[in-house]
């Protein structure tokens, strides 16, 4: 039942509550004695000078009435702010029915006739500060919201041009790849061209040798019959077989003539289709000529275009790995992605990030890497360090110390100091060098760690190019004395086995990718035929025996297939083929040393053959290139361990969880095979 219609001036001055908080009201007569009992209401909206109430049941136990600027009420209020509450006597000044089912409820407008102000003011105070929270956080609801809306188009249009920059660099080193084919199919068609000339050539010589040959001898043999006939017709007196004689040497001497007339032209004819065959070839050199300096011009065009997209991404792959060093300590996560080692910093990664800082040119980065090793990481025997650490405490991770992982962080300090010339670390890599050491046999083979007996041929060769670089670094003798006993155990136990170009250890013939690769990088193509060595059949083994396609789920989501490098000979490992993209961007940067190596010698075809090789598989590395999904990563590229996760890698190890899970030592890779760098050599014009 509407008693009076709500007053506008005084709706405004209510004040919207956030909090409701309850009311407990007694209806009072004009002396302000109760005439009910106490009953429920709720707090809608408050003002200074009074409240609006919501009123349920009125009359549920007798018929009572709200009357307008005529009806008392004293209200107990509970206060939301604390546990208190206080009295307050009040007038109606407006009440409205809004509900007659399924029980009545009433709104109600009351002022306040005495009650305690600082009660009021309290109340009042909370409703403000309520106010201003909620339009606080209503804006930072709103702010996150844009900004998550932001961030998510702006990675949304970062993931678009990253796409955009691979594909087109894939796009770009396929071209690459086809005019290389393209060449060398040119130069072997050149080759035979050449062959078939100087065949021609050849046999032009012998025919001309053997047409003054034959027309020497048969001028003698003709002028000895006609000396003969001479002889014969100068007899005075000739008698019937004289006679017979003369006619008899007539016939042989045209006979011999016309023979010789048949040779001479006979041979005659064969020179001229052998000159013009000679011209025949020569015109296709000349074409073949015309087209090789064609594809050469369109080579060095997209190599151009191909180099600018290449360094685009490189960045992509560099700013991963520049954004994962946590400052405090210098240190980066190996695996981005796999829960179990979201913490864990293995050396050999930390190693390939210094170095792959220094290639950049980022020397702040690499000595806060290298910084932690001189000052913070716990070490053993005072000299090595430790496989593994926490990247954000520096705390030790794994209790075992191998020679590998050592001599990579002594190859890093080599690759700073000889970019930089700063010496402040090459004291730190003489006390990893002389830790090393006391590992190395009579033989010159260094074992696995301290205690152990195992050989590995990955950590010798690792050893050869250290103690060779820190040679050059430091002009030391002994360095260059360990190098050679390191490469005579090498020759010794890691290529002695003539089924298996290279053996995994000392008497251990296991096929370990990396070995292959690094025997290119560490040696050389040159040290290697020195020690009898093929590493044109290193390579050979291990594209026939460790050249895998699998199955890869890629950036988009798509399963496709893709070829590389496995761990070792798939068929030895009942998983099936698995690539590794480590392993195979090393393999990678062995077919560009090679295909180096065969151009500085002349050899146009064996240094085409292994730069299409190369070409080949990087191609297949951007296809399995991931975007980044961590918050440091900011959409940016990196390169997971291998295309499966957590699979027997056939080394007693297992490849990390996550199917997305970033790889510090498969991005750093790519980056070297992608610019042609071996982080086993010192260029000395750096």
């Amino acid at each position: 039942m509407l008693i009076k219609k709500i007053p506008q001036d005084e709706r405004r001055k209510y004040r919207r509550l956030d909090t409701v908080f309850p009311v407990e009201f007694q209806i009072l007569d004009k002396e302000l004695n109760p005439v009910s009992g106490w009953q429920q209401a709720f707090s809608q909206d408050i003002s200074k000078g009074g409240i609006c109430l919501t009123i349920n049941n009125l009359n549920k136990d007798k018929p009572l009435k709200l009357v307008s600027r005529e009806t008392n009420l004293l209200l107990q209020i509970h206060s939301p702010i604390s546990e208190r509450h206080f009295l307050a006597y009040t007038k109606v000044m407006w009440a409205k029915k809004i509900q007659e089912s399924p029980f009545e409820q009433y709104i109600a407008g009351v002022s306040f006739s005495n009650v305690d102000s600082r009660e009021i003011s309290r109340l009042l105070s909370y409703v403000r500060f309520k106010k201003i929270l909620w339009h606080t956080l209503q804006l930072l609801i709103l702010g996150l919201l844009c900004y998550s809306a932001f961030a998510v188009v702006n990675n949304l249009r970062l993931n678009s041009r990253n796409n955009l920059l691979i594909n087109q660099y894939s796009q770009l080193i396929h071209k690459n790849l086809e005019l290389n084919e393209n060449y060398k199919m040119l130069l072997d068609e050149r080759e035979k061209l050449d062959n078939a000339l100087e065949n021609s050539e050849q046999k032009i010589v012998v025919l001309e040798e053997t047409l003054s040959k034959t027309e020497n001898s048969k001028n003698e043999q003709i002028q000895a019959l006609e000396n003969e006939l001479i002889k014969a017709n100068s007899v005075i007196k000739k008698s019937e077989q004289d006679l017979m004689r003369i006619k008899e040497l007539e016939k042989k001497i045209n006979e011999l003539k016309n023979a010789k007339e048949e040779d001479i032209a006979k041979l005659k004819s064969e020179i001229f289709s052998l000159r013009e065959e000679g011209n025949n070839l020569k015109e296709k050199l000349s074409q073949a000529v015309a087209k090789e300096s064609k594809i050469q011009a369109e080579t060095s065009a997209v190599v151009e275009e191909e180099t600018v997209l290449a360094e685009g991404f490189q960045d992509k792959l560099y700013n991963w790995l520049s954004t994962h060093q946590i400052s405090k300590t210098g240190l980066i996560v190996s695996f981005e992605g796999d829960y179990n080692l979201k913490d864990t910093t293995f050396i050999y990664d930390q190693a390939l990030a210094v170095i792959t800082y220094t290639l950049f040119g980022d020397y702040e980065k690499a000595k806060r890497g290298l910084d932690f090793f001189l000052n913070k990481a716990e070490k053993i025997d005072g000299e090595g360090f430790y496989n593994a650490y926490y990247s954000k405490k520096g705390d030790v991770a794994e209790y075992i110390a191998h020679a590998g992982p050592n001599l990579w962080l002594g190859i890093a300090i080599a690759q700073y100091t000889n970019r930089t010339k700063d010496y402040t670390y090459i004291n730190l890599a003489k006390q990893i060098a002389h830790w090393i050491n006391s590992l190395q046999d009579r033989e010159g083979g260094i074992t696995g760690g301290r205690g152990l007996t195992w050989y590995s041929t990955e950590h010798n060769l690792d050893g050869f190019a250290f103690f060779s670089m820190l040679y050059q670094l430091t002009k030391d003798e002994g360095y260059r004395d360990t190098a050679g006993k390191i490469l005579n155990w090498l020759e010794k136990y890691a290529y002695g086995n003539e089924s298996i170009p290279v053996n995994r250890g000392k008497g251990d013939s296991t096929i370990a990718t990396d070995t292959y690769a690094w025997s290119i990088a560490a040696l050389g193509p040159a040290i290697l035929k020195e020690l009898n060595m093929d590493p044109d059949g290193i390579l050979e083994f291990a594209v026939e025996n460790c050249a895998v396609e699998a199955e890869f789920k890629d950036r988009s989501g798509k399963n496709i297939a893709v070829s590389g490098f496995d761990f070792s000979k798939p068929q030895n490992i009942a998983r099936g083929g698995v690539v590794s993209c480590e392993w195979t961007a090393q393999i990678v940067l062995s077919f560009k040393i090679m295909s180096d190596y065969y151009l500085r010698l002349g050899q146009a075809n064996k240094s085409a053959y292994y730069k299409n090789q190369a070409l080949r598989y990087l191609n297949e590395l951007n296809k399995m290139a991931i975007s980044s999904f961590s918050s440091f990563g900011r959409g940016d590229w990196c390169l997971p361990y291998a295309s499966h996760e957590n699979v027997d890698t056939g080394h007693s190890w297992r490849t990390p969880k996550g199917n997305r899970t970033g790889s510090v030592a498969a991005t750093a890779y790519t980056i070297f095979a992608i610019s042609g760098f071996n982080p086993l050599r010192l260029y000395s014009n750096e």
